[in-house]
Formats: C-alpha cells, sequence, structure tokens
C-alpha cells in the first residue's frame, strides 16, 4: 500500500505545476521517483524475476515475499516463430510457504540488542565477550594480511596482477561504508569465513603444529580480554556515595545505590548496539513497508509505556468514598482525641512496668517522665498555658468575624 501511495503521488506530481515553479515539481516528483524505488524495492511497475532452476527436474523455483501482490505474468516472444499459430505452453504451479530463519534470527537479534543494549554496555561480562571477539576478528584480519602479503609476492610474475590488486583495495575500502546495503549478500561470505574459522580450529595439525589453530585463536581473545581490564574500557564510574556504617545497616538496611551516568565508551557501545539492532529489525521481514513498520513500533515503546502508566493509574484512581467512608472534621478531631489518650495510657502502663526505661532520656525530661509515670499530666505548667492562650486566641479571632 506504501508502495503504490508513493508512486501514484510521483505521477500526480505535474498537476502542482499551477501552484509552484517548474524547478520544485520536477525536484519533487524525482524525490517521489527515488523514494518508490525504494520502498518498492526497485520494482516499480512490475520488473523481471529470476527462476531457480531445480537439479533434476524440468522445473525453476520463485521466491516470493507474502507481503507483495501476488501477481505473476508469464511472458513469450512478441511474435510467434515460424509456425504461423502461436505455440502453446503448459504451466503447472504449486505454493509453498515457509519460514526463512535469516528473518527469525534477524528479528530476535535486533529485539535483544535494541532492547538491552544500556545494559549491555554497562556488563563488564560483555564487555570481556566483546574485548574477546574483536581479539578473534584481529587474530583472522592478521592472517588474511599475511596470507595476502605471501599470495601478492607469489602472483607478480602473473600478468594483470597489479589491477586485481587495486580491485582488491578497492573492495576492501567500499564494503564497509556499503555494508548496510549490501548485507543480505554478505550472509554467504560471512558464514563461508564462519566455517573457515572454524576448520581452522577444528584442525588437530597446522603447518606440522598440534592445534595451532586453537592456540592461535585462544591466545589473541586473551589477549583481547586482558586489554579491557587493563585499560577499564567500558567500566562504569566509580560512585561518590561513601559506603554505609553498620548502625545505618541495621537501622535501615543495604539501601541500593543508583547506578551512575554513563561514559562516553558506555554511551557509544550502547548506540551502536541499538543502531546494530535497528539494521537487523530492517532485514528481519521481506517487506520494506513491514520492516519500517517494525521499527517505528519498536521505537516508540517508551512511548506506549507511558501511556499505559497514566491510564493504569487513571483507571485504578480511587475517588472520595468509592471504597472508604469519610468523616468529618469534629469527628476527625474527636478521634484524634480519643487515640492520643490511649497511646498515653499505654505509654504510662509501659512506664510503670519498665521503671528502668526512666533512666534513659536526658536529665531536663526526666523529671516530666516521671511525673507522668505517675499519672499527671506529660505537659509542664508553662507549656500548658501557652497550648491553652493559643487556643483561645483563635477563637477569639474566629468569633470577632462577622459575614457582612
Amino acid at each position: 500500500m506504501l508502495c503504490r501511495g508513493v508512486l501514484k503521488a510521483a505521477q500526480a506530481t505535474p498537476a502542482l505545476q499551477q501552484w509552484a515553479s517548474p524547478s520544485v515539481v520536477h525536484g519533487l516528483q524525482a524525490a517521489l521517483q527515488v523514494l518508490s524505488k525504494l520502498v518498492c524495492e526497485n520494482c516499480v511497475g512490475g520488473c523481471q524475476l529470476e527462476c531457480t532452476p531445480l537439479e533434476g527436474e524440468a522445473a525453476c523455483m520463485l521466491e516470493l515475499s507474502p507481503y507483495h501482490a501476488p501477481c505473476i505474468a508469464v511472458t513469450g516472444p512478441a511474435q510467434p516463430f515460424i509456425a504461423t499459430t502461436s505455440p502453446a505452453f503448459d504451466f503447472d504451479f504449486t505454493f509453498y510457504t515457509y519460514l526463512s530463519w535469516t528473518y527469525a534470527q534477524n528479528f530476535f537479534l535486533g529485539l535483544f540488542f535494541f532492547y538491552l543494549s544500556e545494559w549491555l554496555s554497562r556488563s563488564r561480562t560483555f564487555h570481556y565477550v566483546l574485548g574477546a571477539a574483536i581479539g578473534v576478528c584481529f587474530s583472522a584480519l592478521l592472517a588474511l594480511y599475511l596470507f595476502q602479503r605471501q599470495a601478492r609476492n607469489t602472483t607478480k610474475m602473473l600478468p594483470g596482477a597489479q589491477l586485481v590488486s587495486s580491485l582488491a583495495s578497492v573492495a576492501t575500502v567500499v564494503v564497509p561504508v556499503t555494508g548496510f546495503v549490501i548485507m543480505p549478500n554478505m550472509y554467504r561470505l560471512m558464514a563461508w569465513a564462519v566455517s573457515y574459522l572454524a576448520y581452522l580450529w577444528n584442525r588437530e595439525v597446522l603447518f606440522g603444529i598440534p592445534h595451532l589453530g586453537k592456540i592461535y585463536f585462544a591466545c589473541f581473545a586473551i589477549l583481547g580480554c586482558v586489554l579491557v581490564w587493563w585499560y577499564q574500557w567500558g567500566a562504569s564510574a566509580k560512585s561518590d556515595t561513601p559506603p554505609q556504617d553498620e548502625e545505618e545497616l541495621e537501622e535501615l538496611g543495604e539501601l541500593d545505590d543508583e547506578l551512575p551516568p554513563p561514559t562516553n565508551l558506555q554511551l557509544i557501545l550502547s548506540r551502536s548496539l541499538k543502531a546494530l539492532g535497528v539494521t537487523l529489525l530492517f532485514y528481519s521481514t521481506s517487506s520494506t513497508e513491514a520492516s519500517l513498520l517494525l521499527i517505528l513500533l519498536v521505537s516508540l515503546t517508551r512511548v506506549f509505556e507511558i501511556i499505559a502508566t497514566i491510564a493504569y493509574f487513571w483507571y485504578h484512581f480511587e475517588r472520595p468514598g468509592q471504597h472508604s467512608v469519610l468523616i468529618s472534621k469534629k469527628e476527625f478531631e474527636q478521634q484524634a482525641l480519643t487515640e492520643t489518650e490511649k497511646a498515653l495510657a499505654q505509654l504510662q502502663e509501659f512506664l510503670k512496668q519498665n521503671p528502668d526505661e526512666l533512666d534513659k532520656v536526658r536529665e531536663d525530661n526526666e523529671i516530666r517522665l516521671r511525673r507522668f509515670a505517675k499519672g499527671r499530666n506529660h505537659l509542664d505548667v508553662a507549656t500548658r498555658d501557652s497550648a491553652l492562650n493559643a487556643r483561645q486566641r483563635k477563637r477569639s479571632f474566629w468569633s470577632s468575624c462577622a459575614i457582612q
């Protein structure tokens, strides 16, 4: 639908010449044409599909995406052969639906790297694994470099060797730049490279040395881990919060420290992992439209969480009187007075049963506490008189007010 919409918009662009200049219209039309080719996967208005022949059978196989319109047109020669009548061809179509493990792998790996990018950027285990992987990749590149030098020295006497070397150098520079575009075509090359590394790892004897492949890759992996530990790559900043003392641990328990702010290297690693996750999600379906929609939904996950949280608390918001009965102000004051008297009575009973507790208070409060334990008021005369005067002033203020 998006492909057809962009294509129709590009076709309807010339109608804008009444309101815009021709240069603007032509520029917009060219941009929409390029966008339509990108969205439609370079198949605008029909395109030729290659039919892969099957071995041992008089048949071929076409791979189509389930997201595209299943329209297949079989074309023959524009004019019949020498015969005056058009030839007749018999076609038998058999449709199979299968799930590509490559798409499923890209989907789950993309979600993993996108949602766990921040956690992985702080994980020291992931840092060491990444250091070991970089060490293994460096060892493979070093082996390829040594092999290239040996092959270059060997092929110098061959005609056209300089041209082949120049093309190889250009490909070395271009491939990393255009890796995002040609990523689907690099799976076979990557699979071959991984299988070749596994072959070197499984070789019992290499160049006459037992287990040379295992020792070679293991040494570079350990070297990568050592470099990560030595230079503290990816390590979090030390917290400035002082450690808890024993009294605080007994009273409050162990408090969870907040995570320190991420370092620059952790931010770079986190964003790189998110970009890798988005790239894998882009190649997790056979349709560009579905992949873009999936990336949009994944990117708006935080917005959906905020909306769901607001809706949850709004739905479960307790209105006054819905689950509890409210009391009046006078009832609240009476309840406060009753509860206070009850608590004071419990305190008096506790002090009568435990007279040793009277010696644990300060000297200026000991006399009042002993007097309170014997049944007298817990406030001294001065405090009681000041509270009474304040209450009387408050009543006189309100009594002097009159509504006009």
